[in-house]
């Protein structure tokens, strides 16, 4: 039983260092921030909005939207030419809006463009969170995986072992089917936990969108720092409010320009084809005042109460960010809780009892049954651990985006 039981963790070990690499030899291996960069610039619809950006740069020119150029011919029979024939005249005709309404159009239209852009970082920065989320719960379930590995490996040579002594007598019944029980409810859990190794590694394939499957580094499942500070006035959401109200602020102004009066401006020139004809130049200058202005008005008023609303959007978002960042710190410190029992006392205690059960098994101080619960609490010690380690993960990662700190 001794050289089984040493044969058992070589195995054990071979397979545990062999595993992951035979599952990534084929992959890209990436560390998190390569991933994140290579994510940047393949995601579809990061893409996209970076194109709408381009498309709101274009449409800035809409802010010098001249009207139409106007040309006209004129013929009155009363209009007579000193050689006494009727004039024709030709001319053309432009309507400007007062040169403020231009540049408080083009104004709106510019900040616009800065909440299309604020747009996209906000984008951006959910899909870093995004990724990092995915390769957080991928390093987990490798992870996981690993600790599988080891009980499925330990479990069938104790199966084998236990069918053998059963059949040369040396152990009961109950030994031998509890043996075969505990092997197949471990396959059961590492199957399970395969299935969710391949859905997490397609979650972040699906996020990076690239070409070449992407792999994660064997010990990339560490802990994460979080941020020890927060800048919530810079951050793309609150940036985008911003944007909004300072967009409504020159609608306001654009509306409350055209109040003023219009410019129009023609020039004409008129002949006949008549013996001692001559062209006759001339030109027009005239205003275009209101005189029913209700409907500027109310658009004036609806533009302020629109910033208003804005405003006081932006500070419910800051208050929902400052809210949630005390909720994310609150949950960090109970997890550190966990993890601090761990690194202080868990992982000497689960490496304890797996080298004191071994010994106790060999030296028949213990049985099989007890073997096998010393062994289930020292795996779940570590299990409770990772899992631990992949909920302040992804907390610290939620801290991180929420904070302006990626």
């Amino acid at each position: 039983m001794n050289k089984q039981i040493s044969c058992t963790f070589i195995l054990i070990l071979i397979i545990s260092v062999s595993a992951p690499l035979a599952a990534q030899q084929d992959s890209v291996i990436l560390d998190l921030p390569e991933i994140i960069d290579l994510a940047i610039q393949n995601n579809a619809s990061l893409r996209a909005g970076a194109l709408e950006v381009d498309r709101q740069e274009e449409l800035v020119r809409q802010g010098y939207n001249w009207d139409k150029t106007g040309l006209f011919y004129h013929y009155d029979e009363n209009n007579i030419a000193e050689n006494g024939f009727p004039v024709r005249v030709w001319g053309v005709r432009q309507s400007f809006a007062f040169p403020t309404v231009y540049n408080a159009s083009k104004q709106a239209l510019m900040a616009n463009v800065s909440l299309t852009r604020h747009e996209y970082t906000l984008r951006e920065f959910e899909l870093k969170k995004q990724v990092s989320r995915a390769f957080h719960q991928l390093g987990y379930y490798s992870e996981l995986q690993k600790r599988f590995v080891y009980l499925d490996s330990l479990y069938r040579n104790f199966s084998t072992a236990a069918r053998r002594r059963f059949e040369t007598g040396e152990s009961n019944y109950l030994e031998r089917i509890t043996a075969e029980a505990k092997m197949k409810e471990v396959e059961l859990m590492m199957n399970k936990n395969r299935q969710e190794l391949a859905s997490a590694r397609l979650e972040l394939q699906t996020r990076i969108q690239s070409d070449s499957l992407i792999g994660i580094p064997d010990d990339s499942f560490r802990k994460t720092v979080p941020p020890q500070s927060a800048e919530f006035s810079i951050h793309p959401g609150v940036e985008i409010w911003n944007a909004y109200e300072e967009m409504a602020d020159w609608q306001t102004r654009t509306a409350r320009n055209q109040l003023l009066p219009d410019l129009q401006l023609s020039y004409f020139q008129g002949t006949n084809n008549q013996p001692e004809s001559k062209v006759y130049q001339g030109f027009e200058v005239g205003i275009a005042v209101p005189l029913l202005y209700g409907t500027q008005k109310g658009q004036i008023r609806a533009g302020r109460i629109q910033q208003n609303i804005y405003s006081r959007q932006k500070e419910n978002y800051l208050i929902g960010l400052e809210s949630q960042q005390k909720i994310l710190q609150n949950k960090l410190a109970q997890i550190q809780e966990s993890l601090d029992y761990y690194e202080n006392n868990g992982q000497t205690l689960s490496r304890e009892i797996i080298r004191a059960s071994e010994r106790s098994f060999q030296e028949g101080e213990i049985d099989y049954f007890q073997f096998i619960q010393s062994i289930d609490n020292a795996v779940r010690i570590e299990m409770t651990y990772l899992e631990s380690l992949l909920n302040y993960n992804l907390t610290a990662v939620e801290l991180q985006y929420l904070t302006n700190k990626p």
